[in-house]
């Protein structure tokens, strides 16, 4: 992939939560592609709950599925008790999206895994002010 210089993403501040390695690796490449080198990578829900109150984001991207604890979990737990208003992006397999596990009244919008570079890209476009 060559270094794009129209994809300049640097002002944002992404927490992605995932605890799947090669989704992680893959992601941290994404985001300095892009520019991005003010991101967290966790690995569950619990972690995403502790980052959140400790930092400022204006992007999270959160995997549904997780050991200890799950995205909706950690979702309701970051909405409702921490009162963080960042937009919410869950990402899971094209099998939870057809099951109907995915509430578009929660999230700001789901993207299936595998990612494609474009779905990424949407997302951080549609958070740059």
């Amino acid at each position: 992939m060559e270094n794009d210089s129209s994809y300049d993403f640097s002002h944002l501040r992404v927490l992605y939560v995932e605890d799947t390695s090669a989704f992680q690796t893959m992601m941290e490449g994404i985001f300095k592609f892009l520019k991005i080198d003010k991101f967290h990578i966790v690995n569950n829900g619990i972690e995403a709950i502790e980052y959140t109150y400790k930092n400022d984001y204006d992007v999270i991207i959160i995997d549904l599925e997780m050991p200890y604890m799950g995205g909706h979990e950690a979702v309701s737990i970051i909405q409702n008790k921490l009162e963080v208003s960042t937009p919410i992006y869950v990402c899971s397999t094209v099998d939870s999206f057809t099951s109907g596990n995915i509430d578009n009244n929660i999230y700001q919008e789901a993207i299936a895994k595998p990612f494609q570079f474009e779905d990424i890209v949407k997302v951080l476009e549609k958070n740059t002010t």
